[in-house]
């Protein structure tokens, strides 16, 4: 439906005269992270960023030569950590963002080059901000889109046990392990674990028909 509420995860190349691009293709080992972005002017943009890594130092001595030194401000700089506002000459991604009237999920990572977004709003408007890219000639690549869940399916530890269980092929035919081993590994008895996985997929079923309906 154009009016549910979805998430989405996708990913597409800053291009590649943007600082950002060539700065985090040049040091591929550092973690760069956007922390937040907002709108100046027509033309102009306001951007905190993250960088964590071991070669910090050159990356900071590297970007004082590339940039205006009045277009950022560094607000903490330590052996492996950066955090720094930069001014950014038209964000156009911004743009499509605030156009579009999506919410973006921070933080934002950065990765040789490649951008990783994450967004919630209605679907139409996800679909149209990716015509605006294909209008552009911008190549994305669309990890999901799913229906948004404001209180997750599963709890962290009913996660992490579900996890273990896929692993270790409880869910195998037939079984790679008896319950009772899985419960052991998990540290707890077998009687616990028994009802958390009865839990998990009460859980699961539910939100399988729940989301089936909303078709």
């Amino acid at each position: 439906m154009e009016n549910d509420i979805v998430q989405t995860s996708f990913s597409f190349s800053i291009p590649d005269k943007k600082w950002l691009y060539n700065f985090s293709c040049k040091f591929s080992d550092l973690n760069f992270y956007i922390l937040s972005l907002l709108p100046l002017a027509s033309n102009k943009g306001n951007c905190l960023m993250q960088v964590k890594g071991m070669r910090n130092h050159i990356f900071f001595e590297e970007f004082e030569k590339y940039y205006d030194s009045n277009q950022y401000v560094f607000l903490h700089k330590s052996a492996n950590y950066l955090l720094f506002n930069v001014k950014m000459k038209n964000p156009w991604f911004l743009k499509a963002i605030i156009q579009s009237d999506l919410i973006l999920h921070y933080p934002i990572r950065i990765k040789n080059g490649i951008i990783n977004i994450k967004l919630i709003a209605e679907r139409s408007k996800i679909d149209n901000l990716f015509m605006k890219f294909e209008d552009q000639l911008m190549a994305y690549s669309i990890e999901y889109i799913r229906h948004y869940n404001s209180k997750p399916v599963l709890t962290t530890k009913q996660e992490n046990v579900l996890q273990v269980l896929l692993k270790g092929g409880y869910y195998e035919i037939p079984r790679r392990s008896s319950l009772s081993i899985f419960a052991k590994s998990l540290n707890i008895s077998p009687t616990s674990l028994s009802e958390m996985i009865r839990r998990i997929s009460r859980n699961l079923a539910n939100n399988y028909f729940q989301k089936k309906n909303k078709k």
